[in-house]
């Protein structure tokens, strides 16, 4: 910013607007993961990444629950936990197609999640699902 505003002090208090955006933006993210649940229904799970994902699984869909990575090939996974949480792994019976960040559809045969009490969380997708 100190090398821009040698050039220009309006470029340089743009760039620091920008900043200060950015700052806000990536402090509403963080607080998004936390306060955004997974939820689970009597006919889905949904699924949250703080503002940036959503996606809505059928509980008909759910073919494993675990701890462990299934052997699914990475581009085929959806990675929703967050960093240092317990994952949680949905394996599912068929393929489901998301909507990435950028609005790109790519298709996802596993999501790792990581619910607050995981025990809770599996028993409650298998006794629905």
């Amino acid at each position: 910013h100190l090398l821009a505003a040698r050039f220009s002090v309006a470029a340089a208090c743009v760039l620091t607007a920008l900043s200060l955006y950015t700052i806000l933006w990536m402090i509403a993210e963080a607080r998004a993961v936390v306060l955004n649940p997974l939820l689970v229904d009597d006919v889905e799970l949904v699924a949250r990444w703080g503002m940036l994902a959503r996606e809505r699984v059928p509980l008909g869909l759910i073919a494993w629950v675990g701890e462990c990575e299934p052997a699914v090939p990475r581009k085929e996974r959806l990675d929703l936990a967050a960093m240092g949480g317990r994952a949680v792994w949905i394996e599912l019976a068929e393929p489901l197609e998301v909507r990435g960040i950028t609005g790109k559809r790519r298709t996802v045969r596993a999501l790792k999640v990581s619910p607050d009490e995981p025990v809770a969380f599996k028993q409650a997708l298998c006794l629905r699902g």
